[in-house]
């Protein structure tokens, strides 16, 4: 596959970089790799970033339900508690994986030990609790 996308664009600048990263993770740090490709570094220097940065990358998802979820274990418990209405679970798929209720006694995700920006993107459920709980706390 990457003859074929090589030959079709015509440049040998393209290559395959392997990260254990969650679909929205992999978007950030594709964003990032862009932001240094501008600097106009090295293909090495690049693909080498990705490996680094994608230890910084924090990605989760305030969710109803925690069925069908791959990379963050759930427990039986947690999965009953998706069958009641109005139930809400925050997960952090990376770098370590987390689940908790959300609630006035939850406990909070970890979150990072350093400086970070937070990207919220609107999904369909009603919540504030990413920018009144989540936000602070990190």
């Amino acid at each position: 596959r990457l003859h074929s996308i090589r030959s079709v664009l015509e440049s040998d600048r393209i290559a395959l970089v392997k990260v254990d990263l969650p679909p929205l993770g992999v978007a950030v740090l594709v964003r990032q790799l862009r932001q240094l490709s501008i600097c106009d570094f090295s293909p090495g220097v690049v693909a080498s970033a990705a490996r680094l940065l994608s230890h910084y990358i924090y990605a989760g998802a305030l969710l109803n339900s925690v069925a069908r979820l791959d990379r963050v274990p759930v427990s039986l418990k947690s999965h009953a508690k998706s069958w009641v209405p109005g139930s809400q679970f925050a997960v952090l798929a990376g770098p370590e994986p987390q689940l908790v209720k959300v609630g006035p006694a939850a406990e909070p995700l970890a979150g990072p030990d350093f400086g970070t920006h937070l990207l919220v993107a609107k999904g369909n459920l009603q919540s504030a609790w990413v920018q009144e709980t989540l936000a602070p706390a990190w």
